[in-house]
């Protein structure tokens, strides 16, 4: 639900917030401003809300628009949502304290922006926390300490299950009397125009939030209609669909019984990932000349090599990575980096060639390149901060993290 309240304000802050556990996070933020004295006026959320496009008619401000939405989509109120905006335009103050001490000079850019632009080839491999499962416990006594922490903030979101027809945009001239059918089932017009079925598992709104395709452009709808309720048909760029909702469960909290056994579950793989990480790193600390594939693959631990690798590449297995892309950006050629968290368990890496990068497009990027390097210090002293207020509570907020987390969508 996150990206739909916040929008763009969402998109600015999300670097500087785990969105994945946005929920605790943003408690300690804005404990944190409320020790600072930092506040958002109500002149402030209520200019931020009236300049919305989406709560927009004709270029100015529609309250039938916004309380339709708040109201029938959100199912929340004006007042609880703009509580909401309060909270994020807070945050977003913090962020600018720290955006006004920040700055990088001329050399140092230079040099980033040479070194990010370089290419690495990588040699790679990951352990799967798994083979540490057995190795780790969870007493009773850890879940007995964080529950009474989160118990409140722990439920089971509102879910869909949804089928729906799509018609791709090369496809609407020749199927063009499909759009005129009336009173017909999605299940009628699939076999009349020989159209596939699909369906997509049940899913949250954070879910189709935080997903790719039409799920984030029809989550409105789709969440607006009640079950076994068909849509019209709705026309995006690509193409046209038309959705049926098939079942939906409604939000609930989870019983002390189901969150106690969701935390050991949590609690689990995070110490199980803990010991692989530094079993990993125990095996680079022994490591001598070029024997890292043979090592790893000596204890079945299987390799990859990813070619002229660039920040924002995504090496299988792992994906589009700022830890990959950090760990990477920081080593020389034959060097080999400790392990570090990856999806799965963790990983270890070594850079076997450097492409170097020219200077010649410098200049002409480098306001660019400024204002992200800016906003990546941004994020890290945001991170820093978060790291210090989590230190302070003496309670693992990585935990707290991984409970706001949800599985993605799967989508025949």
């Amino acid at each position: 639900q996150m990206a739909f309240i916040y929008g763009d304000k969402l998109r600015e802050a999300a670097p500087k917030i785990n969105t994945k556990g946005e929920a605790w996070d943003r408690i300690l933020l804005l404990h944190e401003a409320k020790k600072e004295r930092i506040k958002t006026s109500d002149t402030e959320v209520v200019e931020w809300i009236s300049k919305q496009p989406l709560f927009q008619s004709h270029g100015e401000f529609d309250t039938n628009i916004y309380n339709l939405y708040v109201n029938r989509y959100l199912r929340s109120n004006p007042r609880d949502f703009e509580e909401e905006i309060r909270d994020i335009l807070t945050i977003e103050k913090i962020a600018d304290n720290i955006r006004s001490r920040i700055w990088v000079n001329e050399s140092d850019l230079k040099a980033l922006y040479l070194q990010e632009n370089s290419e690495k080839d990588v040699l790679y491999g990951i352990a799967s926390w798994e083979s540490e499962k057995g190795n780790v416990k969870v007493g009773d006594e850890e879940i007995a300490k964080v529950y009474p922490i989160v118990k409140d903030k722990l439920s089971e979101p509102e879910r869909v299950k949804v089928s729906y027809l799509f018609i791709p945009k090369d496809k609407e001239e020749s199927l063009k009397t499909i759009f005129n059918e009336k009173g017909m089932t999605l299940e009628a017009l699939a076999a009349k125009y020989s159209v596939e079925l699909k369906e997509i598992g049940y899913f949250s709104k954070d879910e189709a939030a935080a997903g790719s395709g039409p799920l984030m452009d029809l989550s409105p709808v789709i969440f607006s209609l009640a079950p076994q309720k068909e849509s019209d048909w709705i026309r995006l760029g690509i193409g046209s669909y038309k959705i049926k909702i098939i079942d939906k469960k409604s939000e609930r909290s989870l019983t002390a019984d189901e969150a106690k056994i969701e935390l050991k579950s949590i609690i689990l793989k995070q110490k199980a990932s803990e010991a692989v990480i530094k079993k990993m790193n125990e095996i680079k600390n022994k490591l001598t000349g070029n024997d890292l594939e043979k090592t790893l693959k000596d204890l079945l631990i299987d390799t990859q090599r990813y070619s002229k690798f660039k920040k924002g590449s995504a090496l299988p297995g792992i994906g589009p990575s700022q830890a990959v892309d950090s760990v990477v950006a920081s080593l020389k050629e034959g060097e080999v980096s400790q392990a570090f968290a990856a999806p799965g368990g963790a990983c270890i890496l070594k850079v076997t060639k450097i492409w170097p990068a020219g200077d010649k497009t410098y200049e002409s990027e480098k306001a660019a390149f400024r204002k992200k390097v800016l906003d990546q210090k941004i994020s890290d002293e945001m991170s820093k901060l978060l790291d210090k207020l989590r230190n302070q509570l003496k309670v693992d907020l990585e935990t707290m993290r991984k409970i706001f987390a949800e599985e993605k969508p799967a989508a025949d």
